[in-house]
């Protein structure tokens, strides 16, 4: 390589802080770089850059070396930016920076084209769910839908069954009654919003929820992991249990669900309810008819059809209560222990921290352990119904 050459490739010489070196700086400063002591090339610290250019045994590789072993340090850190026809770095003069980017230079440019595509990859895995659900979201102007409905009609539609009772039931005149009534009203009032019961059978009050008939069902709902995974249940406000209304004594005085599994036993639930669930897992081998009314199962049991009911225990206590001259008796046995909670679309965040809040004030206030107090120990209400 000529001097021209080695000329217009501009190195950087030290001490010049990183100018490049033209004609005027080379002439003046390749007679300090060039040292006979460390390199062994023989010439003398006074040279001129013409006599480095007219010595043939003289090659850019032997200046670069000099250039190296005077000044190893400023080597090693300019010479891995440019590395093009430069030797190896001194040993010991070499830094992390230097090693990664020589290693990168032996990988063949397939290994690296193909490293870059598996970082796309991963990167594309982790972006495109957070895009997909920016995308799918509701978006900030409708963040709770639920929440914005009964604010802006001042009223809430809480659904419920009616045929649950004493949680909810209908009354000689036709209004709904119970304990889920009364505090459906309760939360609606403490809302300031007006209180709206939509009755409908208890396997159609989820679909009604989700299909924004109604903003909250009260009507004794169980938490279990499967509702769960489908509505927001808020709770619990109140906790029950699995017991049987029978007309058999030898029935009432089971223990353990266990012994009503045989063949020869015929049991009814309510359709669609934790009571049906239970008694299919528990009893399977018993007979298993449901109704879409609660009073269709019970008057089931009162003419023999059945032998049994499975329902909550307010339910059999409530039926025995009502029929006392029917011989129906409630267990005193409970099965499970079971959590009602209200229901909420999963999608409406602040509607669920809005009814939690207030639930949890009436409970610290005491008017939930009233409301109990009233509907599951008081039988004066049980004249008011048809």
């Amino acid at each position: 390589m000529s001097f021209k050459d080695w000329r217009s490739r501009r190195r950087f010489v030290p001490g010049l802080r990183g100018r490049s070196c033209s004609a005027t700086t080379i002439s003046t400063v390749l007679p300090m770089v060039i040292a006979p002591t460390s390199s062994g090339l023989g010439v003398p610290p006074s040279a001129s850059h013409h006599a480095a250019r007219k010595d043939p045994a003289i090659t850019s590789h032997q200046l670069d070396q000099a250039r190296a072993a005077r000044t190893p340090g400023v080597y090693a850190r300019r010479g891995a930016r440019d590395r093009g026809g430069l030797p190896e770095p001194v040993p010991g003069a070499t830094n992390q920076r230097s090693r990664c980017r020589r290693a990168r230079r032996e990988v063949p440019p397939l290994l690296l084209r193909e490293s870059r595509r598996r970082r796309c990859r991963a990167l594309c895995v982790l972006v495109l769910p957070v895009l997909a659900a920016c995308f799918s979201s509701k978006g900030p102007g409708d963040p709770a839908p639920g929440l914005s409905r009964i604010a802006a009609n001042r009223e809430v539609l809480i659904g419920m069954s009616g045929e649950q009772p004493p949680l909810t039931m209908t009354a000689r005149n036709g209004e709904l009654i119970g304990l889920d009534v009364a505090l459906a009203r309760v939360l609606g009032s403490s809302m300031g919003v007006d209180t709206t019961l939509v009755q409908r059978p208890f396997g159609q009050l989820l679909e009604a929820l989700e299909a924004g008939d109604v903003d909250l069902v009260i009507s004794g709902l169980t938490i279990t992991p499967e509702r769960s995974q489908r509505v927001t249940l808020i709770g619990p406000y109140y906790t029950s249990g699995k017991t049987i209304l029978t007309r058999s004594g030898e029935l009432a005085a089971v223990e353990v669900p266990q012994e009503l599994d045989k063949p020869g036993i015929r049991l009814v639930a309510l359709a669609g309810s934790a009571s049906e669930k239970f008694a299919r897992e528990v009893t399977p081998r018993a007979q298993l008819a449901t109704t879409e009314r609660l009073e269709q199962a019970i008057q089931k049991v009162r003419d023999g059809e059945a032998d049994a009911l499975v329902a909550d225990r307010e339910t059999c206590a409530f039926a025995a209560l009502r029929f006392p001259d029917e011989g129906l008796i409630a267990s005193s046995s409970v099965f499970t222990v079971e959590p009602m909670g209200v229901a909420v679309v999963p999608d409406d965040p602040r509607l669920a921290n809005l009814v939690e809040s207030y639930l949890n004030a009436l409970r610290d206030r005491g008017v939930l352990d009233k409301v109990r107090e009233f509907w599951l120990k008081d039988p004066s209400w049980v004249k008011d119904l048809r």
